[in-house]
């Protein structure tokens, strides 16, 4: 890999496992974890459906893309992403550049066994399933540029971690 690896960045659809998977890796390396939703309800007070609800969508993305500008400059992070902030998010290409990006991506049925009727993903609450796989399959062609791809239907959380950390550490080597 040709990038100076100073962070790891999760990347995938709502429901894939990012927070999950990412706390476990950050536990690891002994590195931050920033969770952005959290980060973002945290900072405003707000859920992320009600931040939808009361400001829109838009100025969701640009509290998004505030903090991934923030982050591009840290090291020892590991940062379980919103779904959209590659697909968002103008500071997205910078912070990849220094980090090694790794794309959950489980099956379809998967994620929507996961996401469907859950109230606190805005972007799936009222969508039909056919809505949401186009949604899906939009952003995936962008995801698939991670550095590292992983299904997470296939592993355990622990087991993607393990595999995360390995190529991290592969990858700093180089």
């Amino acid at each position: 890999m040709s990038k100076r690896i100073r962070k790891i960045a999760l990347i995938g659809f709502m429901g894939a496992g990012k927070s999950t998977v990412g706390r476990l890796v950050a536990r690891r390396l002994g590195f931050r974890l920033v969770d952005t939703d959290r980060l973002i309800e945290r900072r405003l007070r707000l859920s992320i459906p009600a931040i939808f609800a009361r400001q829109g969508e838009d100025h969701f993305r640009r509290l998004e893309d505030q903090l991934v500008a923030r982050l591009i400059h840290q090291s020892r992070l590991v940062i379980a992403t919103g779904g959209g902030i590659p697909v968002h998010s103008p500071s997205w290409p910078k912070l990849a550049k220094e980090s090694l990006t790794v794309f959950l991506d489980p099956p379809f049925e998967w994620l929507w066994q996961t996401i469907a009727g859950d109230p606190h993903r805005p972007l799936a609450a009222g969508r039909s399933r056919e809505e949401l796989w186009k949604l899906w399959q939009s952003r995936r062609e962008i995801y698939r540029e991670a550095d590292l791809i992983l299904n997470p239907s296939l592993l355990t959380p622990r087991q993607a971690a393990t595999i995360i950390v390995r190529v991290f550490y592969e990858d700093r080597a180089l």
